[in-house]
């Protein structure tokens, strides 16, 4: 091969990709990764502080009534933040397509909370089988699988169907939006 068709080669491919990374999913998601960061930060920074391999400290940590506490404290940050990580990226997802989807004056609400309704229905959060493994690390490709395909399948719903027209003067606009979407969220649940 010649320089001339490696370059053209390279020039080719870095094209595709980066038409690839700009895509409207892509970033969504790429967003909803980055606005997780501080969460795994903080339960990373708990579960150091919980396990650091010092003698006297983790004899403190075990055997004092303050220790304890401390012990307790960074257990609890720790499974709030990993116990719960598909549960959050859910939720970053869903807020980051929300944010991607809304078209110039368009707005568009609740996603976060539709994404969040249709991911605890995917894990079977309702039933006898639910296994609580599923809204930490072992379910994130389910969320973020399910964040993005419900929140697509809610805004497509939004925009199409028909809206519930409210006659009142005296409403809130956001109570007006609230109920307009009804429609939309509940076919997208019932769909999960």
């Amino acid at each position: 091969m010649n320089k001339s068709s490696i370059f053209l080669f390279q020039s080719k491919i870095t094209s595709w990709s980066n038409r690839i990374e700009n895509t409207f999913l892509i970033r969504a998601i790429r967003r909803g990764l980055v606005m997780i960061i501080p969460f795994i930060i903080t339960g990373a920074f708990a579960l150091m502080l919980r396990s650091l391999p010092l003698g006297a400290y983790q004899h403190f940590l075990h055997h004092h009534r303050v220790g304890v506490v401390f012990d307790m404290l960074f257990g609890n940050i720790f499974n709030a933040t990993f116990g719960f990580l598909s549960v959050l990226i859910s939720l970053t997802i869903g807020s980051a397509i929300q944010t991607e989807a809304a078209r110039g004056e368009e707005q568009i609400h609740f996603v976060p909370l539709v994404v969040l309704g249709c991911f605890l229905l995917s894990v079977n959060v309702f039933s006898e089988k639910f296994d609580v493994s599923s809204l930490g690390s072992a379910g994130m490709f389910i969320a973020i699988v399910n964040a993005v395909t419900s929140s697509l399948l809610y805004i497509w719903l939004l925009r199409h169907i028909r809206r519930i027209r409210i006659y009142s003067d005296g409403t809130n606009p956001l109570f007006d939006e609230s109920i307009r979407a009804l429609p939309s969220a509940a076919l997208t649940i019932i769909f999960f």
